[in-house]
């Protein structure tokens, strides 16, 4: 990117250009409007670092800043340019944090699993738990009274099916269930 820094203060302007060139900026340093003025008409800067109080007239950076303002279709192009650059790093950082909000997530889950493994191992073990591990557990085994529940549930809507005769009236059908849908029926029976 060329940068143009319109600055009566030397040490300013190369302080804020070495800092620039250090990002890898190429970076031209005037030191008063006029000189500004007629570097911008060789070539035109993708920014401009404009220094609007001069001690030679007070109104002189405001002026040029004007005549940046007033020649803007030169640079309308260059910022059309940035604009579609921003929106592409916000695009990405945007999708960068999705995904790293997505693994921190992932991550707590499995943390989250590790904890109730481990409250559970140790309540099946037969040792004392703290109040933190006895919540996981509990709460591990009536999520899983749940799961079952609705399994259970699915099982039996697909084990009976309405056939339906076009000319008499639908009389429910009983297929026979299979062995998953027993054990599970099973399993929901002893609760």
């Amino acid at each position: 990117m060329h940068v143009l820094i319109v600055d009566d203060d030397e040490d300013f302007a190369n302080t804020a250009a070495t800092v620039l060139r250090a990002e890898g900026h190429e970076v031209q340093i005037e030191l008063d409007t006029e000189e500004g003025r007629q570097s911008m008409e060789n070539r035109c800067p993708d920014l401009v670092i404009l220094d609007v109080m001069f001690p030679e007239d007070a109104s002189a950076g405001f002026d040029l800043a004007r005549v940046i303002r007033h020649e803007e279709g030169k640079l309308k192009d260059v910022r059309t340019q940035i604009d579609e650059i921003y929106g592409k790093i916000r695009k990405y950082e945007a999708e960068r944090r999705g995904s790293e909000e997505q693994e921190r997530r992932d991550q707590q889950k499995e943390d989250e699993k590790e904890r109730v493994d481990a409250a559970i191992e140790k309540m099946q073990s037969g040792k004392r738990l703290t109040f933190d591990e006895f919540i996981l557990a509990q709460r591990s085994v009536a999520d899983d009274k749940k799961t079952k529940k609705r399994r259970f549930k699915k099982a039996s809507e697909d084990v009976v099916k309405v056939v339906t005769d076009d000319s008499s009236t639908a009389e429910p059908e009983v297929v026979e269930a299979e062995e998953d849908t027993e054990a599970i029926a099973e399993d929901s029976s002893e609760e």
